[in-house]
């Protein structure tokens, strides 16, 4: 059986996904203080924060499409579901709710 090398990813990249990480897990919290539940910022419904296999399951954004501005201002929350079809150019994301 042939094996799949691991992708490894340098410690810049780490640092960054990490940071990406926060960004969304605070921006998921303000959205929860501010609806009560955590929502998709495009669509406005409820989401799930932790991937349980749902289309909803909330994940950030980057708004401007540069994965390595990880500023909340460049934050935002979609379902999987939603930043999908942005991606696959099916909705166009220009900015968030709040």
């Amino acid at each position: 059986m042939k094996r799949t090398p691991i992708k490894r990813i340098s410690d810049r990249q780490r640092e960054r996904l990490k940071l990406w990480d926060i960004v969304t897990r605070s921006r998921i919290a303000y959205l929860k203080l501010k609806y009560g539940m955590p929502v998709c910022e495009w669509c406005g419904t409820k989401g799930y924060e932790y991937d349980s296999g749902s289309p909803f399951y909330l994940r950030g954004h980057h708004i401007d499409g540069d994965r390595t501005n990880n500023t909340a201002s460049n934050c935002m929350v979609l379902h999987n579901k939603c930043h999908l079809l942005h991606h696959d150019g099916k909705i166009k994301i220009i900015s968030r709710m709040a």
